[in-house]
């Protein structure tokens, strides 16, 4: 009877789901589940069985679990069987979304590609396409065993879709210029351009009408790009990293002019005493909202410190200010004073790669101490998978560490939240 009870309960709370309107299931519960599973609830019942070729977005990443193999031709094996299977899902369940949503707003890609799948992937972004898909992203997972996407040219049919774009991503990918300057000249709407690790020598050049344009990613390891080149007007573009290393001058740099317009700075050099060179010439930082910094290699002694504090004070509206401290060197002597960062615009102070050494501990007091203005402190630890944990493994376990970053809010004041995570 008990059990009978209990069935009953189930199935009127399964009618009552099945009862609401499509819109809000689709909206409000589909749209949160991965593609996969959301195309899973296809069985539930007949209510069901269509629903979810009108979500609006596609986001088709693979599990990026390694695989447990000591021997490498045995784990290229199964690498290229998870792969195989991945396409083979991805294929079968756009086929069956071809006749759903007539439009597409997110579209993502993910995966080990190897050259076998080269045809596979170009009907999948001519699919994303054609549904006029707003946001765009494939990311090529790629080793030294395979080769990388070779993104094609895009055929005459599509490329009036490509102005509705507003976010393109791509990664890991080999892109010639002759192929990318076709692309950024129809994104007339672009707000996001995204290029990390690209694999071919490849010159950037916005050139087209992207008035819209905000944000320009162009980072992680892309050394094969010959230039960047923005002759278009930007006058909306907030935020703009590029993370280049090799003979980095930034007063020289041809986005250096972008500067003054920017809300937000992603700012990683290896040598930050030139910080103090820059600053003289720098331009107007009263629109600097968010910087980013990761100290460089160079951070031996106070000189390199001083350099990123200089910059901070120069942007007098700064709200948010986030410090990647993993490579402060342990030598550093910091003293008791304050950086003075006195201004009431700083909201937000973030250190993150924090293993709560004596450096990093006294660097954080050395930020926050006397702020008036903070509102919230936010301490995040450091990845395992960062150079840190792979060649110098922490002793301190989670507790302790917390113990120590929670140390710091005894010198703020009560009404400052502090984040550990």
């Amino acid at each position: 009877m008990a059990i009978e009870s209990k069935l009953s309960r189930c199935s009127d709370t399964a009618d009552r789901l099945s009862m609401l309107p499509d819109e809000i299931l689709i909206r409000n519960i589909l749209v949160l589940l991965p593609t996969e599973e959301a195309a899973r609830t296809s069985i539930l019942s007949r209510r069901w069985r269509s629903l979810w070729l009108y979500i609006l977005g596609l986001d088709f990443k693979a599990p990026g679990k390694p695989v447990a193999c000591g021997c490498r031709d045995q784990k290229q094996i199964l690498l290229h069987e998870a792969a195989s299977k991945y396409a083979d899902r991805v294929n079968q369940l756009i086929g069956a979304y071809r006749g759903g949503a007539s439009t597409l707003r997110h579209f993502c890609i993910s995966f080990r590609f190897e050259p076998t799948f080269s045809d596979d992937v170009n009907s999948w972004l001519a699919f994303a396409l054609g549904k006029g898909t707003e946001l765009l992203e494939f990311a090529g997972r790629w080793d030294r065993f395979t080769k990388c996407y070779k993104f094609p040219s895009i055929e005459p049919l599509l490329s009036p879709n490509l102005r509705l774009l507003k976010c393109l991503t791509l990664k890991y990918v080999s892109i010639s210029t002759d192929s990318l300057d076709p692309i950024l000249l129809r994104c007339e709407f672009l707000e996001r351009l995204h290029l990390h690790h690209l694999l071919s020598r490849t010159q950037v050049n916005v050139t087209g009408p992207m008035s819209r344009l905000k944000y320009i990613d162009i980072s992680q390891d892309c050394y094969s790009l010959a230039s960047i080149i923005i002759s278009a007007p930007t006058p909306d573009l907030v935020s703009l990293r590029n993370l280049e290393r090799k003979n980095f001058e930034l007063l020289s740099h041809p986005l250096f002019c972008y500067v003054s317009q920017l809300q937000a700075i992603d700012l990683d050099i290896p040598c930050f005493k030139k910080l103090l060179q820059w600053l003289p010439h720098f331009p107007d930082l009263s629109g600097l909202r968010h910087l980013k910094s990761t100290l460089g290699d160079d951070c031996r002694d106070m000189q390199a410190l001083h350099g990123v504090i200089s910059l901070i004070k120069a942007a007098p509206y700064l709200q948010h200010l986030t410090l990647d401290v993993e490579n402060l060197r342990e030598e550093v002597m910091i003293g008791e004073e304050s950086a003075d960062l006195h201004h009431k615009y700083r909201r937000v102070i973030e250190i993150i790669q924090f293993t709560g050494r004596e450096v990093e501990f006294a660097f954080a007091a050395y930020l926050i101490k006397g702020l008036l203005s903070l509102e919230k402190l936010i301490i995040t630890r450091r990845s395992r998978s960062s150079y840190y944990y792979k060649y110098r493994p922490a002793k301190i376990t989670f507790e302790e560490w917390k113990r120590r970053a929670l140390e710091l809010k005894k010198i703020l004041p009560l009404k400052v939240e502090v984040v550990v995570t």
